[in-house]
């Protein structure tokens, strides 16, 4: 029921604002210089934050509006990775502006601590 709410909250939003809208994009770690993207008639902008431990990382995206619901926790070789959605639904409004590490340290860190188990 409440993942309805927001498809139609969204769609009809969408359709108020007259069309597509524009929203940031970039891959993890890689949001220092987003891009912006004209999104699909009934997408919504996306910010997904991935966390391990206390190293966040942003990716920047149009999607689905279902995609607003769909919080994940995943372990990869022993290391769990949250990752929490965030949506919005005006222009550019999945801010440029991000403070993350970059992709490197967080595999730097992975690595670290997947030897560390190791040991």
């Amino acid at each position: 029921m409440n993942k309805w709410i927001v498809i139609c909250f969204f769609g009809l939003l969408a359709c108020h604002l007259g069309g597509a809208m524009e929203c940031y994009t970039c891959g993890f770690g890689t949001c220092t210089f987003p891009q912006t993207k004209t999104c699909g008639l009934l997408e919504v902008c996306l910010t997904e934050t991935a966390s391990v431990g206390s190293l966040y990382l942003k990716k920047k995206s149009c999607a689905a509006p279902t995609q607003c619901l769909q919080e994940s926790e995943e372990t990869y070789t022993g290391i769990k990775v949250k990752t929490t959605p965030e949506c919005c639904a005006t222009d550019l409004c999945n801010s440029a502006v991000t403070t993350s590490a970059s992709l490197a340290s967080f595999i730097a860190i992975l690595v670290s601590l997947w030897v560390a188990r190791l040991l």
